[in-house]
């Protein structure tokens, strides 16, 4: 199949799936999933998250599906709070076969995708340029600016406007940290690519 016809067949995808099937899980055929929008995962917090999670029990399931060739069941949303159940498990609070709440779709790598960054963008988990980055990738993937921007709760105009910061962020190191860092936001920067170099070269 050409890049062309995998890219189409991938755009058919990514309407919103239909609702996930409640399941409990042992916590041993839990495992996270190769790609995460949420590039950057502070693991100074997930002491804290565990405790949480110790205390209050789980308060949000996780997003599970089936991959062929893969054991058990693989985590596409819910990165944080996994590594959180497994400090636990290290802790001897939970056993390793706890059964773990969590949500399974049957979805394709496309789609999982984008449910993983629309759920790091509601709870606000990613950085800027995660988003940005996690926007541009899905685009290249196949799914369209009118498609994805009510799945991540952005207008289409955002969508391209963080898919054009992304790769001009890619070969531009002093605009990716400001962005990152949050110094400058995502829309500053979506101006500022629209300048001319010379114009660039004033504002920075």
């Amino acid at each position: 199949m050409s890049n062309r016809s995998t890219a189409a067949a991938a755009a058919k995808t990514h309407a919103l799936p239909r609702a996930g099937v409640e399941m409990r899980i042992p916590l041993h055929d839990l495992h996270p999933s190769a790609f995460n929008p949420r590039r950057e995962i502070d693991v100074a917090d997930i002491p804290a998250l565990a405790d949480q999670i110790h205390h209050n029990t789980l308060l949000q399931a996780l997003l599970v599906r089936a991959v062929a060739g893969e054991p058990g069941y693989q985590v596409f949303a819910g990165h944080r709070r996994l590594k959180a159940l497994e400090h636990n498990r290290d802790l001897g609070r939970i056993e390793a076969d706890a059964p773990i709440s969590c949500m399974f779709y049957e979805v394709d790598d496309a789609t999982a995708f984008i449910m993983a960054m629309a759920e790091n963008i509601g709870r606000k988990d990613m950085t800027p340029i995660d988003e940005c980055d996690a926007i541009a990738k899905a685009l290249e993937d196949g799914a369209t600016p009118s498609e994805l921007a009510p799945q991540v709760g952005r207008t289409a105009r955002q969508v391209l406007d963080r898919a054009t910061v992304s790769k001009f962020a890619a070969e531009n190191a002093d605009i990716r940290a400001l962005v990152a860092a949050g110094a400058r936001t995502i829309q500053w920067a979506a101006r500022f690519v629209s300048l001319s170099e010379t114009n660039q070269a004033i504002v920075l």
